[in-house]
Formats: structure tokens, sequence, C-alpha cells
């Protein structure tokens, strides 16, 4: 499938408190790696060739930071959720590709994963414009 058609040998997931199990599907040349929990995601994220996760701010900030390719997934069942206005600011600036649930799987068929831009090391004015504006935040400084 996808995973394979884009270099993905070994897939880790992280889950919640659902009541879904991934399971690897016989034949399909992924190892799949499932963690209850993980404090060393950000560490392990360093090693990935693409993330895909929710589109909290805090994991996509770890994301980035590590350097990785990344692929939000807005959980649009949260009130006042953030989540997507977050990911669409941030995909406009080339920086993440922001996909429905029920899209991601042909969104990440058709997605060019070359065409992402490298998040800053130092300061990142575009972060942290994109989150003053999300948050309505006029004249407030932050150092992201």
């Amino acid at each position: 499938g996808i995973l394979k058609r884009i270099g993905i040998k070994k897939l880790v997931v992280q889950i919640g408190s659902g009541s879904h199990r991934p399971s690897e599907r016989e034949g399909s040349g992924i190892d799949l790696e499932v963690l209850e929990y993980s404090h060393d995601l950000p560490q392990r994220m360093k090693s990935a060739a693409l993330v895909v996760s929710h589109a909290g701010a805090g994991t996509i900030l770890d994301s980035l930071r590590s350097g990785r390719r990344l692929v939000v997934v807005p959980n649009e069942a949260l009130m006042d959720n953030h989540q997507i206005q977050l990911g669409m600011a941030l995909q406009a600036h080339s920086l993440l590709f922001c996909f429905r649930t029920q899209e991601l799987l042909p969104k990440l068929h058709e997605a060019n994963l070359d065409t992402l831009r490298s998040f800053p090391r130092s300061h990142s004015p575009i972060f942290a414009e994109s989150v003053r504006k999300l948050l309505q935040l006029q004249g407030y400084a932050a150092d992201w």
C-alpha cells in the first residue's frame, strides 16, 4: 500500500484510551510496533521517516523540531478545537499536511512529501505568527 510506496518499513503507533487496537496485516511488509504511552516519543520521532499525528500544538512542535515530515489529522470532536485552524495555518506555510480522518489515505497517496519545508532551527516567526493569529493574541511575543 501507501506506506510501502513512500518507503515506510516500520510503523510505530502510540495509542490512547480508545478501543481501537491496530494490528499487522499479513504480507504487508510493514513491521508494526504499538505503544500504550512513551515518555521518549519526541526522541523516537527523530528517527521517523514520517510522523502522522493529531494536530495538538505540542506534538506538532515536537515533530517539526525533530526535522520530520509531518501529516496531522485534527481531532474534530474536541470543543473549541484549534487543531484544524493550526493544522491548516501551518499547511499554508508548507510545514506539514493537514488531512481529515476520512481523507487521510487518498490524500497521503497524492501528497508530495518532498514539498514540505524544514522547520527553522532557531526562532520561527511563521509558527509564532500562526499561533498568534489563531489564538487572536495581538502584540503577544512568543519565542517558538
